[in-house]
């Protein structure tokens, strides 16, 4: 399994203000082709990852755009529309997750 899209909202927590934005696909590299389930889950094609920036310098760019210069941000991750990752499995980490059919 690996990251295919990151994206983010910075968000003044006492305002609920949205601060920034960012979002970036990231290209494959362990598995470089993705899957047809891949795509029907995401919407993601090939097309859309074949000049996105590897993970590194995707989360460097995530930095640079959100955190750079600003101090006390927390940082929080979810994924609740899907419980399945693009090879078809459930992820480790959430083995008590009932898969979704397909």
């Amino acid at each position: 399994m690996e990251t295919i899209e990151i994206g983010a909202v910075l968000v003044r927590a006492n305002t609920l203000a949205v601060e920034a934005e960012f979002q970036t696909f990231v290209r494959p590299v362990r598995h470089p082709v993705l899957t047809p389930f891949c795509t029907e889950l995401t919407g993601i094609t090939q097309a859309r990852l074949a000049d996105a920036p590897a993970f590194p310098e995707a989360m460097e760019a995530l930095r640079r755009t959100m955190l750079a210069g600003r101090w006390g941000v927390v940082w929080g991750s979810w994924a609740s529309s899907t419980t399945r990752s693009c090879d078809g499995t459930a992820p480790s980490t959430r083995t008590s997750t009932r898969c979704p059919s397909t």
